[in-house]
């Protein structure tokens, strides 16, 4: 395998590019957490979670100590589900790219510049032959983060973890 450092395109314009004329919208500034599921599975509305594990703990979903982590092992349908016993909606891909990216046609949600400093989002030193600029666990976490962690990777909107630590 090659050491070459390659650059990772997660955010390359879709082509052809095109407007898309948003209505007002809100979206959450965090993650859902651990906590704030098991309301909605406590109130009988929400399906618990098809594994209470994640890759290095067993219990997380459940586990006090994870309370305020981003909830992981959930369906599309039961996020939505989540949203609507809230009175709430899931984004759609065009409101999630605009609160995720701005206005300013960012590479990284941190800005044009990859920082592992300003989100969770480098668990392991290399992915495929792409080499993890920082190394293993420059985040400081081995897998999800408490949620909001990383002030200084916001989205210019305020929006906290929009494409790392758990979705």
């Amino acid at each position: 395998m090659s050491n070459t450092q390659y650059r990772l395109d997660w955010f390359t314009p879709e082509i052809p590019q095109h407007q898309v004329d948003l209505k007002a919208y809100a979206i959450d500034q965090y993650e859902v957490t651990n906590a704030r599921y098991s309301e909605c599975v406590a109130a009988g509305v929400c399906n618990a979670t098809v594994s209470i594990a994640s890759f290095t703990h067993d219990p997380y979903y459940g586990n006090a100590k994870f309370n305020s982590y981003p909830m992981i092992n959930v369906s599309w349908f039961d996020a939505n589900t989540d949203c609507e016993w809230r009175g709430a909606r899931l984004p759609t891909d065009a409101e999630w790219e605009k609160s995720a990216g701005g206005r300013d046609a960012r590479v990284y949600l941190c800005g044009n510049d990859f920082d592992c400093k300003k989100g969770n989002f480098d668990d392991e030193p290399q992915a495929n032959n792409y080499i993890v600029p920082g190394g293993e666990n420059c985040d400081g976490f081995p897998e999800t983060s408490l949620v909001g962690s990383f002030v200084s990777g916001q989205s210019p909107y305020s929006v906290y973890d929009m494409a790392v630590n758990a979705n």
